[in-house]
């Protein structure tokens, strides 16, 4: 009961996490509730990296989701996972542990591209190998998850 309500705690604190990246910009972090399924402090702090990653892309002055944003952001994911993983060998979790296999294969850039920008009007980086990764795809069972938002807090740009 005791390692509950510390996680518990945790995640208290954490699903109301402001980040306030410079002096005009002040992001809320919103976990989603598939990020704490698991029981793992560990998933959430990952998922919590990812979305630290992403509010530095975010300004009062105006914002455009981009796949720079998304892939540093997959990036900061992946390395807090691999961090925590190596520290407990134990630790698992399906989609983290995918994650770290696409990088290090090395289509983390394809995987980005072809789940958040293939059907958007953003031109696709040259150096991708999108139909080599598709083909790969192919015979891979998996769902891509999000589980941050990140909103801009309007009251932080009324002066600007």
């Amino acid at each position: 009961m005791k390692i509950v309500r510390i996680v518990l705690f945790v995640m208290a604190v954490f699903i109301g996490l402001e980040t306030v990246a410079d002096d005009k910009k002040i992001v809320s972090i919103q976990v989603e509730p598939g990020a704490f399924t698991t029981g793992q402090v560990e998933v959430l702090g990952a998922w919590l990296a990812y979305g630290s990653a992403r509010a530095k892309y975010f300004s009062c002055t105006g914002y455009i989701y981009s796949f720079e944003e998304e892939l540093e952001a997959r990036k900061a994911m992946i390395d807090f996972w691999k961090k925590r993983k190596a520290e407990a060998s134990s630790l698992t979790n399906k989609y983290m542990d995918y994650m770290v296999s696409v990088r290090s294969i090395g289509y983390l850039e394809e995987y980005v591209w072809h789940h958040y920008f293939k059907n958007n009007s953003i031109v696709q980086p040259k150096s991708l190998e999108v139909k080599k990764f598709e083909s790969w795809l192919v015979n891979e069972k998996h769902d891509p998850e999000t589980q941050v938002r990140i909103e801009l807090n309007p009251s932080a740009c009324k002066n600007t």
